[in-house]
């Protein structure tokens, strides 16, 4: 099974402050974010919201039918309107055609 591709340009992290119970202010930064290098201080440990393949895994049992291509494609789709919205360079961009070109296994 593929797994989600990340660009690592900490998107996401710009806006969960404060949510998911996730440290900082409420829609800005998360806390863990090193703001300097964009990587999480905590990746290692992070919590279960910020794990893209290991949510897929949880939710699957109640949407039998979303295949893990899709809700990667769905998630990367997501991405691309974070970088937007943080005006990030747009090579952080993964192509959603990278998927097709992946084998994916059950």
């Amino acid at each position: 099974m593929s797994n989600f591709l990340c660009s690592g340009c900490g998107a996401c992290c710009l806006r969960v402050g404060g949510t998911y119970g996730l440290p900082g202010e409420l829609n800005g930064p998360c806390g863990n974010l090193n703001k300097q290098t964009m990587a999480c201080n905590i990746y290692e440990t992070r919590p279960n919201i910020c794990r893209v393949d290991e949510a897929y895994s949880k939710i699957k049992k109640y949407i039998p039918f979303l295949s893990k291509k899709t809700w990667n494609k769905l998630n990367t789709k997501m991405c691309h309107v974070l970088i937007d919205m943080n005006k990030l360079d747009k090579k952080h961009k993964i192509k959603l055609s990278e998927y097709d070109e992946r084998t994916e296994t059950k």
